[in-house]
């Protein structure tokens, strides 16, 4: 075992002078100097007066204690912010919390009126089909070897 610095020697005889001085403050003490050393609490019992026989603390409960409420308590290591600014904020992210609530409902709404639309629209098409195309014009063309410059188109069908 290493032995004690000089440091430590003296903290040690200092804290133990200190325990010795608390200790004789507290042996010595009294309220009656002339009890001899003792405490009033020890000497002086068969001279007590009836007053003296009253707890000096009274641990039994008078009432009941409220009920508490936990929403309404206090974080005690985190002051930044008042109960009031909590509750605001518990407010504020239950109507956030509603209007996401309330946006995927009317998306959803939306979605299921589309997809009816389009039904709708396909069963509709389905039952009125299209009109045909109407045909393409029949172009003839023929030359006269007369007259070879011209040349004569007949249009037929449109």
């Amino acid at each position: 075992m290493k032995a004690l610095s000089v440091r430590e020697a003296v903290l040690a005889l200092l804290s133990v002078g200190v325990i010795a001085v608390l200790g004789w403050y507290n042996f010595f003490r009294t309220s009656d100097p002339a009890a001899g050393g003792k405490t009033s609490a020890t000497g002086g019992a068969a001279e007590a007066s009836p007053a003296a026989d009253i707890p000096l603390l009274a641990l039994e409960r008078k009432t009941e204690l409220p009920e508490l409420d936990d929403s309404k308590l206090r974080n005690l290591f985190n002051y930044s912010k008042s109960p009031e600014e909590y509750e605001a904020e518990r407010r504020d992210a239950e109507r956030i919390k509603k209007l996401e609530e309330e946006a995927a409902r009317r998306q959803k709404e939306e979605q299921e009126r589309l997809a009816r639309e389009a039904e709708e629209r396909a069963k509709w098409h389905s039952e009125h089909p299209a009109p045909p195309a109407p045909p393409e014009p029949v172009t003839l063309g023929f030359t006269d070897a007369r007259f070879s410059d011209q040349q004569r188109t007949l249009r037929m069908g449109g």
